[in-house]
């Protein structure tokens, strides 16, 4: 089954679960809530629009010509008001879409990161960087005899052994990598 919010990703059931999943995670639970909500309010809006309308018709019939322009003025810059409502909420949604986009990737690098899987080519992308930690590296000969790629626990098995790393090196190697998950 596909997740509920509509972005086409299929929901993976929990071994166990009483209840059927509808969403892939909280996120997407929190992106149809929010399109629930807007779609509310704009059809609210469009109701309320209506109503004005309604109103108009019927106090068209008793009314003199000049109450109606007045009316029909007030109308139109509750419409406008409406409207530019309805642009900032297309806005905010629109920028929310875009966080959230930039938060799944952010996630998708510490995921990344945490599986440790990939083999990349951190020897090369360091020597571009202007870090301490390039200088204590690649000063050394063993450094040079390092394969052109890697995995990141094969790094930091040798920043420990071989180069007797601080933690605060460590704490920088770690920064480096996810800056070259970024860059992959």
């Amino acid at each position: 089954m596909d997740c509920k919010c509509g972005c086409g990703q299929p929901v993976e059931e929990k071994p166990g679960g009483h209840r059927q999943r509808l969403f892939v995670d909280d996120a997407h639970k929190m992106r149809w809530h929010r399109q629930q909500q807007q779609s509310d309010q704009h059809e609210a809006l469009l109701a309320e629009l209506e109503q004005l309308r309604q109103i108009i018709k019927e106090q068209a019939q008793g009314h003199t010509y000049t109450s109606m322009l007045t009316e029909l003025v007030e109308l139109r810059q509750r419409v406008h008001d409406q409207e530019k409502t309805l642009t900032r909420l297309e806005t905010e949604k629109t920028e929310m879409v875009s966080e959230l986009s930039r938060l799944y990737h952010r996630l998708d690098v510490e995921r990344r990161f945490l599986e440790d899987k990939e083999k990349l080519p951190f020897k090369s992308f360091l020597k571009k960087q202007g870090s301490p930690l390039k200088e204590k590296l690649c000063s050394d000969e063993y450094f040079a005899q390092l394969l052109p790629k890697e995995k990141r626990r094969h790094y930091e098995y040798r920043l420990r052994v071989h180069w007797h790393c601080t933690e605060e090196e460590l704490q920088e190697f770690a920064r480096l990598w996810r800056i070259l998950l970024l860059q992959s």
